[in-house]
């Protein structure tokens, strides 16, 4: 799954906590021609350990709802192992992210109630870490060398 068109910016955090956080956006490109958008944040917590959240957008989750649909990630480090949780958006910095475009942002029992999608939202997180590297990086620096992911 090659990137689409990534791009990354240094701004303030849109949770709006002040504080600076670098923010990758762009696209995967599946071997079937389908792409997921994608959106991360490299935050760290308030004892200073990297997190990353993240969202991968997909196709609409439900026949006769046309929006574009949001996973929301949460993904740390720790014990040299990568660990990832499907999430609700309260609480990640993505709350108060400005809405471009109709919408709708699952929440996490949404996708825990849909049989495979946790499954996939954990693969497909997997594959943006393999193909974003900078993304990676930033978890190792203080986990150690996350390569497993959990998927709690």
């Amino acid at each position: 799954m090659p990137l689409i068109e990534p791009r990354t910016a240094n701004r303030l955090c849109p949770c709006g906590c002040g504080r600076q956080v670098q923010i990758h956006v762009g696209g995967l490109e599946g071997d079937d021609g389908t792409a997921i958008a994608f959106r991360a944040v490299l935050k760290a917590d308030e004892a200073g350990r990297p997190q990353v959240w993240a969202q991968l957008g997909m196709a609409p989750w439900q026949a006769g709802d046309p929006r574009f649909c949001w996973v929301t990630l949460h993904t740390w480090g720790s014990d040299g192992q990568r660990h990832t949780r499907v999430a609700d958006i309260e609480g990640s910095p993505f709350a108060d992210w400005a809405i471009e475009r109709p919408e709708r942002r699952l929440s996490r029992a949404e996708v825990m109630a849909r049989q495979g999608a946790m499954a996939w939202a954990i693969e497909a997180s997997d594959v943006l870490y393999q193909e974003h590297p900078a993304i990676a990086r930033y978890l190792v620096q203080a986990a150690g060398a996350p390569a497993a992911n959990d998927g709690a």
